[in-house]
């Protein structure tokens, strides 16, 4: 009994493990990151989970934009680049999508 207990706490423990935020990182100016301002600089990044996030950009502009991004879960680091697209930690657009 006592190793089926050991077992079942050490399978759990090693899936909540595997699970990790990405880093949602501003390369320039501000954005709303899933309703909440997040900005380049100092504070230019935050943990979002789930591979995906509502960003509203261009904030100053008329042509103001929306959009629900979506990226591999697993990715540690992402960024909104300065072109008002999402980028890997290697520089590469991820899937195409821009704001």
């Amino acid at each position: 009994m006592v190793t089926i207990k050991i077992a079942t706490i050490a399978a759990v423990l090693a899936s909540t493990a595997s699970v990790s935020a990405t880093w949602f990182h501003v390369n320039r100016g501000c954005i709303l990151l899933n309703q909440a301002i997040l900005c380049a600089g100092k504070d230019g990044a935050r943990q979002i989970d789930g591979g995906k996030a509502h960003v509203e950009a261009k904030l100053d502009q008329t042509s103001h934009c929306t959009k629900d991004f979506t990226w591999p879960s697993n990715y540690g680091d992402i960024y909104y680049g300065a072109d008002n697209c999402l980028y890997d930690s290697k520089g590469q657009n991820i899937g195409g999508q821009c704001c």
